[in-house]
């Protein structure tokens, strides 16, 4: 494929320029300047692409990240007391830590599906089988 022709008139649309059509069995080869600090997300456009995983973040410049990036006062003000309702740390990573892959520590779920019947699962499956019974004594009785 001709590069100049793949490019032609995409320069004028921002969401087609930014996005690369891949066919079937085919690839590509990305490269790109890493100089902004920050999580870049590189994904498909496609549901259960993202759903499988398959979608890369790049943590680019960590070290600047850790220094400079930090949330506008505005959010600690309105959602404050959110953050302190939770054991989670607001800072580092999911277990509090600078360490990208350091997650001791790590705190559990706020709440565990409960396994085995529930009272309302246990109602739906009544009420489940019951409606089966009165279909079949109407289809009975007008069939």
């Amino acid at each position: 494929m001709d590069g100049d022709a793949a490019r032609e008139g995409l320069d004028d649309n921002v969401i087609r320029r930014d996005a690369v059509i891949i066919p079937a069995g085919g690839f590509v080869v990305l490269r790109f300047r890493a100089d902004n600090p920050g999580i870049w997300l590189f994904h498909c456009h496609i549901e259960w692409h993202l759903e499988a995983g398959l979608a890369l973040a790049f943590v680019e410049a960590p070290e600047v990240l850790a220094t400079a990036q930090r949330a506008p006062t505005a959010n600690l003000t309105h959602t404050g007391w959110l953050c302190a309702a939770n054991p989670f740390p607001t800072t580092g990573n999911a277990a509090g830590y600078v360490d990208l892959e350091d997650l001791s520590g790590l705190p559990p779920p706020l709440r565990i599906r409960e396994l085995g019947w529930t009272p309302m699962g246990l109602l739906a499956f009544v009420a489940c089988i019951l409606a089966a019974f009165v279909g079949l004594a109407v289809v009975m009785w007008y069939g």
